[in-house]
């Protein structure tokens, strides 16, 4: 069971915000558990606000990831 299973029994269906493997709180949307947590006092990118559903019930669109390529310099 890795981290995110084990967060099913507690957390199905809610949005939960994590840093550094750790619960900071469960909210019943995605922009709820950033304000929240961003008024808590964690800076941007300090924090996930992660959906927590079985994985046969993942919803792909909602994973962001960013396409950006770093590794041609501009300067």
């Amino acid at each position: 069971m890795n981290f995110c299973d084990s967060l099913l029994p507690k957390y199905n269906g809610k949005f939960v915000a994590i840093s550094n493997s750790r619960v900071l709180g469960d909210y019943d949307d995605f922009n709820h558990g950033v304000d929240a947590t961003l008024s808590a006092g964690y800076a941007p990118g300090s924090f996930i606000v992660h959906f927590c559903v079985p994985r046969e019930k993942e919803m792909p669109w909602i994973c962001l990831s960013s396409r950006t390529d770093f590794s041609h310099s501009m300067i």
